[in-house]
């Protein structure tokens, strides 16, 4: 009987990935079967029973149809008037007890098989949200209905993980950059303090020349300029922090018109080459996307290449079905290991004298790409030199 129980096991199988329609369908079905096997059987015992009886007693007289029986009333027939009664109303009114029996079973073992197990686990997946608790994972495993519902309630948890390590990395990174701030401004405001109070002291008593004064001055001046850039730039990631993207229908080709354009603009103020990749995709095909928000990136992206490029820059966009990516490529050294882990973070820089350039430009990228959907990659070219691709969630 081992092709019996392997039918059974793939009628199992088959009935867990139905849907709940489907499935109820198939309960009630089996609901029928069994009413009217049921029914069947009893008849054929009353038929048996009844045949006894006439036998016994032919006084009595049974009806076809719904079974009624007549009897003469009388001593030796008491007994036996009573049990055809009892089997005429069995005869008569069994199916619908059986009707109702099954269908009741039926539909508690559909509750049961069906409704309760995908319940109660996304009952307890919600009191774990409920609570702050995200890292149970939610496993419940069907094809139906429900089962799509426990994987957006799953899909809903690993989006509220990734909303809280996100909001984790961005206090990481204010941390820093606060911590940045606090620590670079001094070196501009203790030079500054320095050159003043020699000022204050040797040019009253005018033991300094007018050459010495002005390259005292200009000196001051270039602090200055580098604290208004360093305030400057925390203005910005403010103001970027608080901004939300405000998307816009964009033709392909007017997108790859103003990325073309910024870049060789770049390009041609670096001193360096400029290559872009077009792709042979629809041009009048519209994209969803804050395109402000798009070339800000690009625009940190490319002067970020332009910095270490040797001769060149590359620049390609692909779009896939509900994102568009932005390659840039450089022809310098590549990122070393360090820069691949951590130079999309806040203030990071390899340059011992970063001079205006505070290592922020991929941290900004990083965040626009966050906040449009997308992320930020770095690797490294296997023909030499570093890749950055942004990627932008569109429609």
């Amino acid at each position: 009987m081992d092709w019996l129980e392997d039918l059974v096991e793939k009628f199992g199988k088959r009935l867990k990935r139905a849907d709940l329609r489907k499935s109820l369908f198939f309960y009630l079905l089996a609901a029928i079967f069994s009413v009217l096997a049921l029914y069947l059987f009893t008849k054929n015992i009353c038929d048996g029973w009844i045949g006894v009886l006439k036998h016994r007693y032919p006084e009595m007289e049974f009806r076809e149809g719904n079974l009624h029986v007549d009897y003469s009333i009388g001593l030796g027939a008491a007994g036996g008037a009573w049990l055809a009664k009892t089997i005429c109303f069995i005869y008569n009114y069994s199916i619908y007890l059986y009707i109702g029996l099954m269908f009741a079973i039926a539909l508690f073992l559909f509750y049961r098989n069906r409704l309760y197990p995908a319940i109660r686990s996304e009952r307890e997946a919600l009191e774990y949200l409920l609570i702050g608790d995200y890292g149970h994972e939610f496993s419940y495993q069907s094809e139906d209905e429900l089962g799509m519902l426990c994987i957006k309630i799953e899909a809903l948890r690993q989006k509220l993980v990734a909303e809280k390590r996100r909001q984790w990395e961005n206090q990481e990174d204010l941390r820093k950059i606060n911590a940045a701030f606090a620590h670079d401004i001094r070196t501009p405001i203790t030079v500054m303090k320095g050159y003043t109070e020699f000022l204050l002291k040797y040019v009253p008593k005018g033991k300094i020349s007018e050459e010495q004064l002005l390259e005292k001055l200009e000196l001051l001046k270039k602090q200055q300029d580098r604290l208004y850039e360093f305030s400057k730039t925390m203005t910005d990631i403010r103001n970027l922090e608080m901004r939300e993207p405000e998307s816009r229908r964009y033709r392909r080709k007017d997108i790859e018109a103003q990325v073309e354009e910024t870049a060789k603009t770049l390009a041609a103020q670096w001193g360096k080459n400029f290559v872009f990749c077009r792709s042979a995709e629809d041009k009048e095909r519209e994209l969803l996307l804050d395109l402000g928000l798009v070339m800000e990136a690009v625009e940190n992206l490319c002067q970020n290449a332009l910095r270490y490029a040797r001769e060149q820059m590359e620049i390609k966009l692909v779009y896939e079905k509900h994102r568009m990516t932005v390659y840039v490529k450089d022809d310098g050294a590549g990122f070393s290991p360090r820069a691949l882990r951590e130079a999309s973070g806040a203030y990071y820089s390899e340059e011992k004298d970063g001079g205006e350039h505070f290592g922020m430009g991929l941290f900004i990228c990083r965040t626009i790409c966050e906040k449009h959907g997308g992320n930020l990659t770095l690797i490294n070219s296997v023909e030499g030199g570093a890749i950055a691709a942004a990627s932008f969630l569109v429609s």
